[in-house]
C-alpha cells in the first residue's frame, strides 16, 4: 500500500500520474495529498493565467520565446513573477542563479499549460486536498473543487500559511499529523 503528496505542480503531477494508473488497472494508491495547486477542470490554469497575461503585457512570449532573446528589463519581469509569493524562499539567492532555475520554470508553466484531462476524468480513491490561508496563487474555491475528480471520499483542510505552506517554517508538523492521521484510519 502507498498514498501519493503531491504540492503545486507536483499535485497536478500525482494526479495525473494516479489517472493513468488506473486507466490501465494498475495498483492505485490508497489516498491521493494535493496541495497547494487548482484542480484541473478542463478550464485555464488560473495561475497560469495571471502569468500568461502579466507576461503578454510585458510582451514576453515566454511559452515560445528562447530566454537568451529577453531584455534585461523582461528579465527582471521575469524574476520579479518568479519570486512573487516565495520571496521568503527566494530572496536569498543572487539573481544570476535564480535566472539559471527559469528553464524548470518554463518547463513547469509547459505542463500546466499543455496537461489535457478528459471532462469525466475521476479518480476512484479518497483524495484530500490541501491550501494555504494566505497562497495567492489558489484560493479555497480552487481546493475545494478537487471534490469534483473522485468518486471516493473527499476532504479539504486550509492551513495557515502561504503557497509554500509545507515549509518547516510555516505548517509543515500540522501538514504531517494530517498525513499521519489519514495514514493511521488506512493501516487499520
Amino acid at each position: 500500500p502507498y498514498v501519493f503528496y503531491g504540492h503545486s505542480l507536483g499535485a497536478l503531477t500525482a494526479y495525473l500520474l494516479t489517472l493513468r494508473l488506473q486507466d490501465e488497472s494498475a495498483p492505485l494508491p490508497q489516498h491521493l495529498f494535493l496541495g497547494a495547486f487548482s484542480a484541473p477542470l478542463g478550464k485555464p490554469n488560473p495561475w497560469l493565467s495571471c502569468i500568461k497575461d502579466q507576461l503578454k503585457q510585458h510582451k514576453i512570449l515566454l511559452l515560445t520565446q528562447p530566454q537568451t532573446s529577453l531584455s534585461s528589463a523582461q528579465m527582471r519581469t521575469l524574476i520579479d513573477l518568479f519570486m512573487r509569493g516565495s520571496s521568503r524562499e527566494f530572496e536569498s539567492i543572487e539573481e544570476h542563479h535564480l535566472l539559471k532555475l527559469f528553464p524548470t520554470f518554463i518547463a513547469d508553466l509547459n505542463l500546466v499549460e499543455s496537461a489535457s484531462i478528459a471532462k469525466n476524468a475521476s479518480l476512484s480513491i479518497p483524495l484530500t486536498a490541501i491550501g494555504g490561508t494566505e497562497d495567492d496563487r489558489v484560493n479555497t474555491e480552487d481546493i475545494l473543487a478537487w471534490s469534483k475528480m473522485t468518486h471516493a471520499s473527499f476532504r479539504a483542510h486550509l492551513m495557515e500559511g502561504d503557497h509554500f505552506f509545507l515549509r518547516k517554517q510555516q505548517k509543515q508538523a500540522d501538514l504531517i499529523s494530517l498525513i499521519e492521521e489519514t495514514l493511521c484510519h488506512l493501516v487499520v
